[in-house]
Parts: C-alpha cells; structure tokens; sequence
C-alpha cells in the first residue's frame, strides 16, 4: 500500500509505492513517475512516507517493525540500510510529520498489538535509526487515527482528538477522544490545552490538520465513524476554547469510507496555491489501495465546481500500477471559492424508541443502547466475542455459558479472576454496565 507525502514548498503530492513513485504537481496538474533501480525494502508492514522540507529529502518507511529509508533523486535508488535492529513495534494510524527545527522525520502515537501509543519517535538521518524522544509534562493518553497540525512558533505541534483510552490497552475498550494538546520539540514538553468540547464526539480527524493563524483554529478533514456517515466534513477546531464546528460546503467531499481501519486522511496547505489539499488513501484489498486527491480554498470557503480536464487542467482519474500488485488511483477534482457558512456540531437526539432489535449478527454485527444509539465502535473485538458467546449459547433455550469456559475460550492461558476484571472494566467503559 502506497505512502503519502507533501512538500508544501513546491505544491508536490508524493505517493510512495514499492515500485513507483508518482509526484502529483497542484500548479499545473502534471504527474510525474520515478521507477526506482530498486523496490522499496519492505518487510512485514506497509510503507509510508515523509518529505522533509528543510532538508529536501524524501523518506520512506515500514510500520512494522518501523524502518526508514532515503530515496536518491540523482541515483533514482532508496539507499542507506537501517543500521542495527529497528524498534520492534508496529505503528499504524500515526502521525507522521517533519521536525521543523532538524528537517527529521517524527511520528506520534500509533497503534499495534492490541495498545495505542502515546510515544514520540525520530528518525536520525545519521544512524538510519529511529530512537524515543522523552516527552515531559501533562501527557495524552495513547491514542490513534488522532490529527497534528504545526503551530504558531517553530517547533510547535497541536494534536487534537483520536481513539484510544488511559492505559492504551484494547481489552479495555477504546473511546472518542476530543481535546487538545501542544507539543514543544524545543524542550520536549506538552500540555493539554483544553479537555473536553461540548456536543458530539464522534469525529476522528485526519492525521494532518492545517493551523489558521488569522482566526486562531485548526481544520480537518472527519469522520462521523459513530453515526455511520460515509461521507467526510470539513471541521474547524478552535484553540482558545472548547468547540469544534463543521464547515457548511456547498457541495460534499468527494470522499467515502467505508471502515475506520481502511484509510489514511491528509489535509495540507500548499503555500504556492494557497489551498487546502485533501488526500484519502483508502484500502480496497490487502494489496489495492485508491488514492483521492481534492483541492479547496484556503481559508475554507467551499468546494469548487468540477471542470473538464485539459492538457494543462486536472487528472479526473489516474491509474498507476505499483510492483504489479498496486494499483493507484488518484482523483483530483478543482472547485469554485465560495463561502459557506459555520455549523456547530451538536449530539442528535433519537427520534424516539428504537423499532428494531438491538443486537443485529447479520450483515455484520451491531448493537444498540436502550435509547436506540450504535455502540458497536465502543466494544473491543474481545468484548465482542465475550458478548457474541454468550448470545450463541443462550438462543433456542440454552442455559449459557459457565465463566470458565468463557475463560478456556477467550484466554486460554488466563485465570476466571482475569477474566472477571477486564470484562468488567470493558464492560464499564463502552457503557453496557
């Protein structure tokens, strides 16, 4: 699955496959194809990507265990071997952004094994190996598929919102997260900036956000996973208080997701264009992935109409075959500037009590609360097989199922006492106790 990767200096969209590096150009709409003379080195865990401005350097690296590598523009090769063993930890749905004072690739927080991370690694060009900066001060709990954006000074990084929970273990069941925080490389300190917004939590922000110095607010691109919404908005994030507002657009994003596992969301602001560059990397298959690049506006003033493409306009659809296993898909869409007014985001209420049941096993597994809302996000995947053998062996007259087998079934290698506590305490949190 390819990486993707911006360098806002010169309005350049990197996508990063195995055997193809394609460079879409936001100026004149080109794209450009380097085959490296060797496949990038992949080892259990898909690419991605970094582009560091200060050192005009395009990185690339593994997820799992996390490896970084050059790419030599001159030799058209990826070079330097990481030295030594790489961390032994898989980091998806991080966040990947540049140092700003070194030009070094970092990344932020990321999942893998069963636990969110609220670590902060860098890449030294110098050793080809990622090492663990300490962080000091009020840290945030680990966390994924949460946003960062740069700040006022150099050097500064928000980091709004994502999934995860106090001790970043999954057996305890992740939640929304919706607060802020800002992270200083210059010390090495962080703090939270605000708790908790008021109104609806349900939005996971894309994993690069844009800083608006003239109003003091971030945007986003969201995802209302909770509510079941396929469709992306544009969120505003403001710094000073607690509030998050979704921004009006004339006409939807072009985006649709399908699962909260099967995509990457990028929102950057080319400086050349003065635009906001939307970018979805969404997962077909294990070896497929589409790429959908869209461009607004900046400050946001709405989506422009679609045009033709010409032989200096956009590329609609553009397909690039990567190893012979990926394809890429990237759509890139023009629209008209035009504001739009602000909504806030507000908690919808149900209508009334729930007319259908609310365990649903066909067509996927659902269930509902008493007021008829989805819960199926807040229950882990073992929380969900505890509750799914106890349905299956209480249906028909059965006369369920003892803790101990539960116990056998779900850990084989633990005790009815452990089994008690974190079914409890999964059970506590997702709020179905």
């Amino acid at each position: 699955i390819p990486g993707l990767t911006l360098d806002t200096t010169g309005a350049e969209v990197y996508v990063v496959g195995d055997a193809i590096i394609s460079i879409y150009n936001l100026i004149d709409q080109s794209v450009t194809e380097f085959k490296p003379s060797n496949r990038f080195p992949k080892d259990q865990g898909t690419q991605a990507a970094i582009y560091s401005t200060l050192q005009q350097q395009l990185y690339g690296y593994n997820l799992g265990p996390v490896k970084g590598y050059e790419f030599n523009k001159s030799t058209s090769a990826w070079e330097n071997e990481p030295k030594g063993e790489a961390p032994p930890i898989y980091i998806w749905q991080h966040t990947p952004f540049e140092n700003a004072l070194n030009g070094n690739p970092m990344i932020f927080a990321g999942y893998g094994f069963f636990t969110a991370r609220n670590s902060l690694l860098e890449f030294d060009p110098n050793t080809q190996e990622w090492g663990e900066v300490p962080l000091q001060g009020n840290l945030p709990e680990p966390r994924f598929m949460h946003g960062m954006a740069a700040g006022f000074t150099t050097g500064e990084y928000f980091i709004y919102g994502g999934y995860g929970n106090e001790s970043g273990d999954q057996d305890l069941g992740f939640q929304n997260l919706n607060d802020l925080y800002i992270l200083n490389l210059k010390d090495s300190s962080i703090r939270q900036i605000w708790a908790e917004a008021p109104g609806s939590t349900e939005f996971l922000p894309s994993s690069s956000m844009v800083l608006s110095v003239d109003d003091s607010s971030l945007y986003a691109l969201g995802h209302n996973y909770l509510s079941g919404a396929k469709n992306l908005e544009l969120l505003k994030i403001s710094i000073n208080e607690p509030k998050v507002e979704v921004v009006e657009l004339k006409e939807k994003l072009p985006f649709e997701i399908r699962n909260i596992g099967d995509y990457n969301l990028f929102l950057y602001h080319a400086r050349q264009t003065n635009e906001l560059v939307s970018v979805l990397r969404l997962n077909t298959d294990d070896s497929h992935a589409e790429v959908r690049i869209y461009t607004m506006a900046f400050p946001p003033m709405g989506l422009k109409n679609d045009q033709e493409p010409t032989k200096t306009g956009s590329l609609p659809w553009y397909w690039v075959a990567i190893g012979g296993l990926i394809i890429l898909t990237l759509v890139v869409s023009l629209t008209k500037k035009r504001s739009q007014p602000i909504r806030e985001i507000t908690r919808q209420e149900p209508a009334g009590p729930a007319i259908e049941s609310p365990v649903k096993v066909l067509g996927g597994f659902k269930l509902t609360d008493a007021e008829g809302q989805d819960i199926t996000a807040k229950l882990s995947p073992k929380l969900k097989e505890h509750f799914l053998l106890i349905l299956l062996h209480s249906v028909n007259h059965k006369g369920g199922i003892s803790t101990k087998n539960l116990t056998e079934i779900l850990w084989p290698d633990g005790t009815t006492a452990v089994l008690k506590t974190i079914v409890a305490s999964a059970c506590r949190n997702s709020g179905m106790c």
